[in-house]
Protein backbone atom coordinates (compact mmCIF):
# COMPACT_ATOMS: atom_id res chain seq x y z
CA UNK A 1 0.00 0.00 0.00
CA UNK A 2 3.13 2.67 0.49
CA UNK A 3 4.44 1.86 -3.17
CA UNK A 4 0.99 3.06 -4.52
CA UNK A 5 -0.96 -0.15 -4.85
CA UNK A 6 -4.55 0.42 -5.10
CA UNK A 7 -5.47 -3.27 -4.80
CA UNK A 8 -3.30 -3.26 -1.31
CA UNK A 9 -5.53 0.18 -0.09
CA UNK A 10 -8.91 -1.86 -0.90
CA UNK A 11 -8.02 -4.98 0.26
CA UNK A 12 -7.17 -2.89 3.70
CA UNK A 13 -10.33 -1.36 3.63
CA UNK A 14 -11.83 -4.31 3.30
CA UNK A 15 -10.07 -6.23 6.29
CA UNK A 16 -10.65 -3.45 8.70
CA UNK A 17 -14.11 -2.30 8.01
CA UNK A 18 -15.97 -4.66 10.11
CA UNK A 19 -12.92 -4.31 13.01
CA UNK A 20 -13.62 -0.65 12.38
CA UNK A 21 -16.82 -1.04 13.26
CA UNK A 22 -16.42 -3.57 16.34
CA UNK A 23 -14.15 -0.88 18.06
CA UNK A 24 -16.13 2.08 17.86
CA UNK A 25 -19.65 0.46 17.95
CA UNK A 26 -20.22 1.69 21.76
CA UNK A 27 -19.67 5.33 20.62
CA UNK A 28 -23.00 5.35 19.60
CA UNK A 29 -24.34 5.69 23.08
CA UNK A 30 -23.18 9.07 23.07
CA UNK A 31 -26.43 9.97 21.04
CA UNK A 32 -26.20 13.32 22.91
CA UNK A 33 -23.47 14.33 20.23
CA UNK A 34 -25.95 14.05 17.14
CA UNK A 35 -24.02 10.75 15.21
CA UNK A 36 -25.41 7.74 14.44
CA UNK A 37 -23.37 4.81 14.11
CA UNK A 38 -22.62 5.21 10.50
CA UNK A 39 -21.65 8.96 11.11
CA UNK A 40 -19.17 7.01 13.37
CA UNK A 41 -17.95 4.26 11.49
CA UNK A 42 -17.32 7.14 8.55
CA UNK A 43 -15.03 9.13 10.90
CA UNK A 44 -13.02 5.58 11.75
CA UNK A 45 -12.97 4.88 8.24
CA UNK A 46 -11.25 8.48 7.44
CA UNK A 47 -9.20 7.79 10.51
CA UNK A 48 -8.05 4.57 9.37
CA UNK A 49 -7.10 5.89 5.91
CA UNK A 50 -4.95 8.57 7.52
CA UNK A 51 -3.59 6.11 10.39
CA UNK A 52 -2.36 3.49 7.24
CA UNK A 53 -0.22 6.40 6.03
CA UNK A 54 1.60 7.33 8.97
CA UNK A 55 1.87 4.00 10.15
CA UNK A 56 5.84 2.56 10.21
CA UNK A 57 6.92 -1.11 10.61
CA UNK A 58 10.23 -0.11 12.36
CA UNK A 59 8.03 1.25 15.34
CA UNK A 60 7.80 -2.48 16.70
CA UNK A 61 3.72 -2.43 16.66
CA UNK A 62 1.24 -3.88 14.72
CA UNK A 63 -0.60 -2.30 12.06
CA UNK A 64 -3.89 -3.22 14.01
CA UNK A 65 -2.71 -2.05 17.36
CA UNK A 66 -1.40 1.15 15.76
CA UNK A 67 -5.25 2.01 14.22
CA UNK A 68 -7.17 0.78 16.92
CA UNK A 69 -5.25 3.43 18.91
CA UNK A 70 -5.64 5.90 16.62
CA UNK A 71 -9.14 5.40 15.73
CA UNK A 72 -10.11 5.16 19.76
CA UNK A 73 -8.07 8.45 20.24
CA UNK A 74 -9.73 10.40 17.53
CA UNK A 75 -13.14 8.93 18.43
CA UNK A 76 -12.18 10.09 22.28
CA UNK A 77 -11.47 13.54 21.59
CA UNK A 78 -14.48 13.94 19.64
CA UNK A 79 -16.75 13.04 22.19
CA UNK A 80 -15.17 14.88 25.11
CA UNK A 81 -15.31 18.21 22.95
CA UNK A 82 -19.14 17.96 21.99
CA UNK A 83 -19.60 17.01 25.51
CA UNK A 84 -17.71 19.89 26.83
CA UNK A 85 -19.79 22.40 24.41
CA UNK A 86 -23.18 21.17 25.62
CA UNK A 87 -25.07 20.40 28.76
CA UNK A 88 -28.01 18.44 28.68
CA UNK A 89 -31.60 20.28 30.40
CA UNK A 90 -34.83 18.79 30.36
CA UNK A 91 -34.31 15.64 28.01
CA UNK A 92 -33.31 18.69 25.43
CA UNK A 93 -29.99 19.41 23.99
CA UNK A 94 -28.74 23.04 24.70
CA UNK A 95 -25.20 24.54 23.42
CA UNK A 96 -23.85 26.71 25.54
CA UNK A 97 -23.34 28.97 22.66
CA UNK A 98 -27.08 29.35 22.97
CA UNK A 99 -29.32 32.42 24.22
CA UNK A 100 -31.79 32.44 26.41
CA UNK A 101 -34.80 32.75 25.75
CA UNK A 102 -35.95 34.25 29.24
CA UNK A 103 -33.43 36.65 29.52
CA UNK A 104 -32.17 38.76 26.48
CA UNK A 105 -28.59 38.87 24.53
CA UNK A 106 -27.25 36.55 27.67
CA UNK A 107 -25.75 32.79 27.00
CA UNK A 108 -25.81 29.98 28.65
CA UNK A 109 -21.82 30.27 29.05
CA UNK A 110 -22.49 33.02 30.80
CA UNK A 111 -24.82 31.28 33.56
CA UNK A 112 -22.93 28.75 34.47
CA UNK A 113 -20.28 29.57 37.11
CA UNK A 114 -16.67 28.17 36.35
CA UNK A 115 -15.17 27.58 39.38
CA UNK A 116 -11.99 28.05 38.34
CA UNK A 117 -12.61 31.64 38.13
CA UNK A 118 -12.56 34.33 41.04
CA UNK A 119 -15.68 36.52 40.55
CA UNK A 120 -15.41 40.45 41.29
CA UNK A 121 -18.98 41.74 40.67
CA UNK A 122 -17.45 45.30 42.13
CA UNK A 123 -14.95 45.09 39.19
CA UNK A 124 -17.32 43.90 36.65
CA UNK A 125 -20.04 46.37 37.62
CA UNK A 126 -17.22 48.99 36.92
CA UNK A 127 -16.26 47.77 33.58
CA UNK A 128 -19.83 47.61 33.06
CA UNK A 129 -19.85 51.30 33.63
CA UNK A 130 -16.95 52.41 32.21
CA UNK A 131 -18.26 51.16 28.65
CA UNK A 132 -21.38 52.81 29.17
CA UNK A 133 -19.99 55.86 29.51
CA UNK A 134 -17.47 55.15 26.79
CA UNK A 135 -19.95 53.76 24.67
CA UNK A 136 -22.53 56.79 25.23
CA UNK A 137 -19.26 59.27 24.79
CA UNK A 138 -18.61 58.18 21.51
CA UNK A 139 -21.85 58.49 20.33
CA UNK A 140 -22.00 61.79 20.69
CA UNK A 141 -18.43 62.46 19.22
CA UNK A 142 -19.03 60.45 16.88
CA UNK A 143 -19.61 61.01 12.49
CA UNK A 144 -21.63 59.12 10.99
CA UNK A 145 -19.29 57.08 9.43
CA UNK A 146 -17.27 56.80 12.82
CA UNK A 147 -20.66 55.41 13.96
CA UNK A 148 -21.01 53.40 11.50
CA UNK A 149 -17.62 51.76 12.49
CA UNK A 150 -18.21 51.92 15.95
CA UNK A 151 -21.41 49.78 15.23
CA UNK A 152 -19.38 46.68 13.69
CA UNK A 153 -16.90 47.00 15.93
CA UNK A 154 -19.27 46.43 18.73
CA UNK A 155 -20.85 43.44 17.23
CA UNK A 156 -17.59 41.37 16.30
CA UNK A 157 -16.22 42.57 13.14
CA UNK A 158 -12.56 42.66 12.88
CA UNK A 159 -11.09 45.35 10.41
CA UNK A 160 -10.54 43.73 7.50
CA UNK A 161 -14.36 42.55 7.63
CA UNK A 162 -15.23 46.29 8.13
CA UNK A 163 -13.83 46.99 5.15
CA UNK A 164 -14.87 44.78 2.70
CA UNK A 165 -18.66 45.09 4.03
CA UNK A 166 -18.25 49.29 3.37
CA UNK A 167 -16.05 49.26 0.12
CA UNK A 168 -13.48 51.15 2.08
CA UNK A 169 -9.53 51.19 2.45
CA UNK A 170 -8.80 48.72 5.74
CA UNK A 171 -6.39 51.61 6.76
CA UNK A 172 -9.81 54.08 6.47
CA UNK A 173 -11.20 51.57 9.08
CA UNK A 174 -7.72 51.90 11.30
CA UNK A 175 -7.84 55.32 11.14
CA UNK A 176 -11.77 55.98 12.01
CA UNK A 177 -11.44 53.39 14.75
CA UNK A 178 -8.03 55.60 16.26
CA UNK A 179 -10.02 59.08 15.64
CA UNK A 180 -12.77 57.90 17.94
CA UNK A 181 -10.31 56.58 20.62
CA UNK A 182 -8.30 59.50 20.62
CA UNK A 183 -12.04 61.37 20.51
CA UNK A 184 -12.86 59.64 24.15
CA UNK A 185 -9.44 61.07 25.59
CA UNK A 186 -10.33 64.70 25.27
Amino acid sequence: MHCGSETALECLIEIYYEKIRRWIWSFQFHDYIGLELEDFIQIGMICFLSAIEGYRSDKKTSLSTYVKSAILRRMSSKVALTKDKRIYKEHQLISLDDSIKESEGMRYDEVIEDTSIVYHPQKIFEVREATKEYLYEMSYKASPSEKLVMGYLLEGYNAKEISNILQVPIKSVYNTSYRLHKKSRH
